[in-house]
């Protein structure tokens, strides 16, 4: 496996914190030259780097899914695991427009099926030939094998991402990391975490990126089981 040349510049990932263009230029430039390990490397740190950009896009959809708090953190679950595994093969952009762009349409996957998800468990949701009271046109026989296989599909994807996580945060060492990715994930903002351990708002953004490394360590072993 090749090992891609990453420039040194004004930017030093030990002492200083990347920009988001730097990040995705050093995935890029591991991605283009084959470097699998580098890639993961920069786009661990970028997700890192954009959590509460990911919390955001899931924020802003809730109400038009009347999503839950939980269905919230749910949905911030499942997209953290989705761009972990799925988008870091697939995203062949090179711009951050581009990734925030590919980010927002699969926050946007992701709500729709956690919105669907959970008005299946409420018996809440409405039939795909909507208004129709006739049981044979709101759910026709040749649908139903297509449409069971879509829904195990989607149930399966979010039994996984909340499995994860809660096998993972009881297997976080520092116990301080793990809070700070705990009530992250709950949707506690920034500010009122730092408050809670009394740290700067500069400990707790090292403190949850070590997390998220913790957490990405950690989703390697759970799906290589």
């Amino acid at each position: 496996m090749r090992q891609c040349q990453i420039v040194p510049g004004a930017h030093d990932p030990g002492s200083v914190r990347l920009s988001n263009e730097e990040l995705l230029r050093r995935f890029v430039a591991c991605r283009d030259d084959g470097d699998a390990n580098g890639a993961l490397r920069w786009w661990t740190a970028l997700i890192e780097a954009n959590f509460d950009r990911v919390r955001g896009m899931v924020d802003v959809r809730a109400f038009r899914y009347r999503l839950s708090v939980a269905e919230c953190d749910e949905a911030v679950q499942r997209a953290l695991v989705k761009l972990w595994r799925r988008m870091i093969l697939t995203f062949r952009g090179t711009t951050m427009g581009e990734w925030v762009n590919s980010t927002a349409s699969l926050v946007d996957v992701v709500c729709k099926d956690v919105q669907r998800a959970g008005a299946r468990r409420t018996e809440r949701e409405t039939s795909f030939d909507a208004g129709s009271a006739d049981p044979e046109r709101a759910n026709p026989d040749w649908r139903g094998d297509e449409l069971a296989q879509e829904r195990h599909r989607r149930d399966e994807e979010q039994a996984e991402a909340a499995g994860f996580v809660a096998w993972a945060l009881p297997q976080m060492g520092n116990e301080r990391r793990r809070l700070v990715v705990e009530r992250t994930l709950d949707g506690v903002p920034a500010e009122d975490i730092a408050d809670e351990l009394g740290v700067s708002m500069d400990n707790l953004y090292a403190l949850r990126s070590r997390g998220l490394k913790d957490l990405r360590a950690l989703s390697d072993r759970w799906f290589d089981t």
